[in-house]
């Protein structure tokens, strides 16, 4: 399995787990931390002072609270050992939207289409940044 492929399967159950119904938002995110510190072992180094943060922010309440429950959240899910890659994007739009489509119609190749006539753009997408 790809790395992409592995990671999109990770995301998919992450999503499964943090969206149970009946459990807090802190409880969801230990069972996501204990998943990754059992699935990754010493790829996921941080999993044991995760979850001592997440136990001192259980006892406390409030706002101030919350914003720390979701840094950590951001944190921990952040650190997972699959999301440590960067993906090279490629967009390519037709200037003239109507007229120049950058698919070639089924009975044309891809050396059928304009050379020219597009706004590319290039970028590279880190799943850690903000």
């Amino acid at each position: 399995m790809s790395a992409i492929r592995t990671a999109l399967v990770f995301l998919v159950t992450l999503l499964l787990v943090v969206s149970a119904s009946g459990a807090s938002d802190a409880a969801k995110l230990k069972l996501a931390i204990e998943d990754l510190a059992a699935t990754y072992g010493s790829r996921y180094p941080n999993a044991e002072r995760y979850l001592e943060r997440l136990s001192q922010l259980e006892d406390k309440q409030g706002p101030a609270a919350k914003r720390e429950l979701v840094a950590l959240r951001r944190e921990a899910l952040l650190s997972h050992p699959l999301l440590n890659t960067r993906i090279l994007l490629v967009k390519r739009k037709a200037k003239n939207r109507i007229k120049d489509v950058a698919i070639p119609a089924p009975h044309e190749s891809n050396s059928g289409l304009a050379r020219d006539g597009y706004d590319n753009e290039i970028a590279v997408l880190d799943l850690r940044s903000r």
